[in-house]
């Protein structure tokens, strides 16, 4: 099989998306930042042929002609944040089955809009979402659809793939510090992040002087 790979933003969905397909013809559409990165990172799974861009709006053009020209069987298209035109071109245009990776289905599904912009981006959205074959989510968020959500799952057809793969490695220090740690991952966003749970669990152990 003959996969393209679009990333523009996560070198590590690049590799995972990679290391899923080991064994096939792999296309890499990418920025040069997210090239180096992801060769330094784990150059064993940059077996492929690397197409360098720079935006997908402004490339998208080139992106159509190489999986059409080449007959691509797949194309995966990692989580993006804009170049939503030059996505809606590419979804329209290449022909082979198309799976898009989403992190936050309500932006894509249900944006907000407060300005004629933003009720155009969102109707693109959502016109992309229908062009593409599958929608690919990570693995909690496609049980919760699947047990919560039948109207939703049945709509459109979901897909788990990881977002990341770890690869066990072999530690050169040894950290006795077993205090509890809290990361906050991603955008720091009331409306895409249920931060005031995480809060409050953080006060609960700070008050009980947990370690």
């Amino acid at each position: 099989m003959k996969v393209a790979i679009i990333e523009t933003d996560h070198f590590q969905y690049g590799l995972t998306q990679s290391e899923i397909f080991e064994g096939h013809e792999k296309l890499f559409f990418v920025t040069q930042s997210i090239k180096n990165e992801m060769q330094q990172y784990h150059s064993e799974l940059c077996n492929g042929k690397f197409y360098t861009i720079d935006t997908i709006s402004k490339d998208a053009d080139q992106i159509i002609d190489i999986c059409n020209s080449q007959k691509i069987d797949l194309l995966l298209l990692s989580p993006v944040f804009d170049s939503f035109e030059g996505v809606l071109k590419i979804s329209k245009k290449i022909l082979s089955k198309k799976v898009i990776t989403i992190h936050n289905l309500n932006f894509w599904l249900n944006s907000k809009f407060r300005t004629f912009k933003s009720y155009k981006e969102r109707k693109i959205k959502q016109e992309i979402v229908k062009s593409f074959d599958y929608i690919a989510v990570e693995d909690f968020i496609y049980a919760h659809l699947k047990n919560n959500n039948q109207e939703l799952f049945n709509k459109y057809k979901f897909l788990y793939i990881p977002f990341t793969i770890f690869h066990k490695k072999t530690k050169k220090h040894t950290n006795k510090d077993n205090r509890l740690k809290i990361v906050l991952p991603g955008y720091i966003h009331k409306e895409r992040r249920r931060y005031e749970d995480t809060i409050e669990v953080i006060k609960y152990f700070a008050k009980s002087k947990a370690n």
